[in-house]
């Protein structure tokens, strides 16, 4: 019997963390807002739509990711957001 166990690597910055589940073929990225990040669910899911587009328009990444947010980014627009998630991604 043998268990899968996956390599997780982590980074952070200042607005986010991002840990890596490994690659697997469900391709799924998570996005973690707390409520004390962000209010309204309205904000939330703004910020959910907007790294999940970022992520998507990335065709070269074979790793799931979480995404845990640590600052409330709804203010940003998305180049902005990008640039941020780039960073943090160029790292790996």
């Amino acid at each position: 019997m043998s268990s899968y166990k996956s390599k997780q690597e982590k980074l952070s910055s200042e607005e986010f963390t991002i840990i890596t589940k490994g690659k697997l073929k469900a391709f799924k990225h998570v996005v973690t807002i707390s409520k004390k990040i962000a209010q309204k669910a309205v904000d939330r899911n703004r910020i959910k739509r907007l790294i999940l587009e970022c992520l998507r328009q990335r065709n070269d990444l074979d790793n799931r990711f979480q995404i845990i947010v640590k600052k409330n980014i709804s203010g940003l627009k998305m180049p902005q957001v990008k640039e941020k998630i780039e960073k943090l991604i160029k790292k790996l």
